[in-house]
């Protein structure tokens, strides 16, 4: 699986990907944003990243505060299993 051998290329990939469709209000994606933020995630745990993620996560609340779709996608993340 490309999370564990290539961590920062799935980083990149699918960050890129997740915020072309939430810059984009693409709310009918929003779901697949979770998939792509979900390997994202994984990928900074395998290099022990967490605070990275933490703060990452943390600001795309931040700035997608108003898209009530989103939110409460991104909200949830806060508390996925590790």
């Amino acid at each position: 699986m490309a999370v564990a051998s290539h961590p920062d290329w799935v980083i990149n990939k699918c960050r890129k990907q997740a915020e072309s469709i939430m810059d984009g209000g693409k709310a009918k994606y929003y779901e697949s944003v979770v998939s792509r933020l979900q390997l994202v995630h994984q990928a900074h745990r395998i290099q022990n990243r967490d605070e990275e993620w933490s703060r990452y996560l943390e600001g795309l609340i931040s700035k997608h505060v108003r898209k009530y779709k989103l939110r409460p996608f991104l909200e949830q993340m806060r508390v996925m299993p590790e």
